[in-house]
């Protein structure tokens, strides 16, 4: 099996942002399926024509030098190949010795031509309804893993066809391939340059001087694994580099274990041979206490078939999780059919009671009230959201970060759905935007991460403001403005305005020469009294997601003292925010 390693360079898991961001904040993550270790993770090169190639009348007479590839900064977005460690998965043994030794499954295997700026794949396109014929230049790690499953499969076909194997299929080819690496590297081309580092955000995970990511290097690295092959010479080469021995891979099914409600931890071990030779599993240590004796009772056997496996349910208690996670080393041993002898270790966080995905309250970010509109900034609260805390510090804001993502179902049977742009992320809060385009009425709110969501159901309304405040301008006094006079002309923040007119992009600021505003009319009193129109400035700030501001001057004929300000919008008012008025 092959897989694209993804096209969001050092960042995959911001690829789940739909904005295409120029920058990452979500930190270096890698792809799924390609990080599984049964799957051949396929990453990404561009050639490198600078020096001419090898090229005559437009075609390839040799092999044309190739760099990591990594278009993001002639795209203004993320895009690159795919490439890093996993956080769920232990090192294979395959990759010990090659990969870097950090005890994780690492990625890409191996790297193809993956550019869509240079040399493109064309795909040719006819239109049934017109006739029309077309041609479209794409390009992607989705084009390097069926670019080498073509390869595997003349690979095989040439092993069968010469009989240096007796059966099609060649199962897990990543053994070989990096034993062939240790031993042929004639087999690979080693990209020894460019790198599939990206710019991210200051503060977000990862993020060293502006950038994360990986440079390409001798031998393996994390940009394009073992480099891309040479296929003559992996085919000739392969009899040389098949197992003698048998090669183990053992996992457990979670990552980390969590504590389940009777105190205890509960697992399943699991022992892959990947090979293709029979083995007998003879020793098991657990966190160094050896469990040898029960290996019959446990897998039911101590016997794994070439290519087979077997598993055992098991169960850990008295682990001390007061201060965090402990890790907990798993190590594995036996002989196989020629007596050679292996064993491989796994080290796997065991943890406390797994947070249960719960949704308590939402409201307002400013009033903290549940009354919702469209382009609102809402607090959703509640438990065993964000796998830890993360802000935005980009924009458009992301869609995705710290593991959770969310959206908003609307219309008659909640049938249209958009994503809601996430500002700040927590285990038990997610502060978010109800996107412009969710109209009047009912309303559903989906939080989840990979694995889970709950619903929350609200009802939005054409306007919902509520004011922001703190206490920098003395207790309970609006955003920007300390104590003032009559005639003063201060400034408050609001959300819950409603539709705005220009329209400006959900989790977006407005652009520069725009400054949208309230599409229903807006009014203000201070101590009851009303302020008078037009207002300084009204409108979204060049540097707000969700807010507006209002600068409006104090009427000279309000007290003196606290005096409550209070915002309308079309026929909704906020709850009154106090300002002191001086003398």
């Amino acid at each position: 099996m092959l897989a694209a390693s993804g096209d969001f360079a050092a960042a995959d898991c911001d690829e789940m942002d739909n904005t295409d961001p120029a920058i990452a904040q979500g930190g270096l993550a890698v792809d799924a399926p390609s990080s599984f270790p049964e799957v051949t993770g396929m990453g990404g090169t561009q050639f490198d024509v600078s020096g001419g190639g090898n090229f005559s009348k437009g075609a390839a007479v040799g092999y044309i030098p190739e760099t990591a590839w990594n278009d993001t900064t002639e795209f203004d977005q993320l895009d690159g190949g795919g490439g890093g460690a996993s956080v769920y998965f232990t090192q294979p043994p395959w990759q010990n010795g090659v990969a870097p030794p950090d005890g994780m499954r690492h990625v890409p295997d191996l790297s193809f031509p993956a550019s869509n700026l240079v040399d493109p794949f064309y795909i040719y396109t006819t239109d049934v309804s017109s006739g029309g014929f077309g041609v479209v230049g794409v390009g992607g790690t989705s084009c390097a893993a069926p670019s080498m499953a073509g390869v595997v499969a003349l690979l095989n076909q040439y092993l069968v066809s010469t009989g240096a194997v007796t059966q099609a299929g060649l199962g897990n080819i990543n053994p070989t391939l990096y034993h062939l690496a240790q031993t042929q590297s004639t087999a690979f081309h080693d990209i020894v340059n460019g790198n599939n580092i990206v710019p991210c955000a200051s503060g977000s995970p990862n993020c060293i001087n502006a950038t994360e990511g990986w440079p390409a290097g001798p031998g393996y690295d994390s940009a394009t694994g073992l480099g891309s092959v040479d296929v003559t010479n992996l085919a000739h080469l392969w009899n040389t580099a098949l197992a003698t021995q048998a090669v183990v891979v053992a996992s457990l099914d979670q990552n980390p274990v969590y504590k389940a409600a009777d105190g205890s931890w509960k697992f399943t071990l699991t022992l892959t041979e990947e090979a293709g030779i029979a083995t007998t599993f003879t020793g098991l240590t657990i966190n160094g206490a050896a469990l040898t004796a029960q290996i019959p009772s446990l897998f039911g056997t101590s016997a794994i078939a070439a290519r087979g496996s077997i598993q055992a349910s098991y169960t850990l208690t008295n682990l001390d999780v007061s201060n965090g996670p402990v890790n907990v080393v798993f190590a594995f041993s036996g002989l196989d059919a020629g007596g050679a002898a292996w064993n491989t270790t796994i080290t796997v966080p065991f943890a406390g009671a797994q947070p249960v995905l719960a949704i308590r309250t939402a409201n307002n970010a400013a009033s903290g009230q549940s009354l919702f509109s469209p382009g609102e900034l809402i607090g959703v609260y509640g438990n065993g959201m964000g796998n830890f805390a993360q802000s935005a510090t980009i924009t458009p804001v992301p869609e995705y970060m710290a593991g959770v993502e969310a959206w908003v179902n609307y219309g008659p049977g909640f049938s249209q759905t958009v994503s809601a742009p996430l500002l700040y992320v927590s285990p038990t809060q997610v502060n978010l935007q109800i996107p412009y385009e969710v109209p009047a009425g009912p309303a559903q709110l989906g939080i989840g991460n990979p694995y889970t969501f709950l619903t929350y159901n609200f009802t939005v309304a054409s306007a919902a403001p509520g004011i922001f405040s703190y206490s920098t301008g003395g207790a309970g006094s609006p955003i920007g403005s300390s104590p003032a006079r009559a005639g003063d002309t201060v400034a408050i923040y609001i959300t819950g305005e409603g539709q705005v007119s220009p329209v400006v992009a959900d989790g977006d600021t407005p652009s520069s020469h725009l400054i949208p505003t309230a599409q229903q009319p807006v009014s203000i009193t201070v101590g009851g009294v009303p302020v008078a129109l037009p207002f300084a400035f009204i409108g979204v700030p060049g540097w707000a997601v969700g807010v507006m501001q209002i600068n409006f001057r104090i009427p000279d004929s309000v007290g003196t003292g606290p005096q409550p300000i209070v915002v309308t919008v079309g026929a909704a008012s906020s709850l009154p925010a106090n300002i002191t008025i001086a003398e």
